[in-house]
């Protein structure tokens, strides 16, 4: 089942409003709650498309771009809150770790580049550790998710500098990426 269709079905579900049937005709309604529940999912997953579209024109037609995306939208609306200022920072912040930790290739599979991927210590779209991986995309942008939030209390000043090897070895680079970020997103919005 896609993403997309695991939205839908958790709407129709209750998760986040449900569905209501039309005794009369039948013909499903969404609520309120599950209607705005997928606008924030399509939002969030066409951020992350617009990033990687602004990083590199081909970027949002990898192969796994779609899944990465809608995976990546599902895992920040079921977060606990913002691990940054909001939900689309934190999407947009997923995609560009993506983009850059996949070498711009946007794959499950990216071809080694760091030493750890290399060593077969990290890997996956986000290079986490291989003895952890969860198997699918979306159980990998949860678990991101998680160590971004695991960051924010390590390292409150940079919670991606642990993400990037360590609260004050990948300080410079998580700042830059986190930057880049928050210029894309104003880019964005213009």
């Amino acid at each position: 089942m896609s993403i997309a269709a695991t939205a839908l079905d958790r709407a129709q579900r209750g998760w986040h409003g449900g569905l209501h049937l039309s005794r009369t005709n039948m013909v499903p309604l969404l609520s309120q709650q599950a209607l705005q529940y997928l606008t924030q999912w399509f939002s969030l997953k066409s951020l992350c498309v617009a990033v990687w579209t602004s990083l590199s024109p081909a970027a949002a037609q990898m192969r796994d771009a779609n899944e990465i995306a809608d995976s990546i939208a599902t895992a920040v609306l079921e977060a606990d809150g913002p691990v940054f200022r909001n939900a689309e920072e934190d999407a947009a912040i997923l995609a560009v770790w993506a983009y850059y930790e996949t070498g711009g290739s946007l794959s499950r599979h990216p071809r080694p580049q760091s030493w750890d991927a290399k060593a077969g210590l990290s890997c996956g779209v986000w290079q986490q550790r291989c003895s952890t991986l969860p198997p699918t995309i979306l159980g990998q942008a949860r678990a991101e998710l998680t160590l971004m939030r695991n960051g924010a209390v390590l390292c409150p000043a940079q919670p991606m500098a642990p993400l990037s090897g360590g609260c004050h070895a990948a300080r410079k680079l998580a700042d830059r990426r986190v930057a880049k970020t928050r210029q894309l997103l104003e880019s964005l919005e213009r």
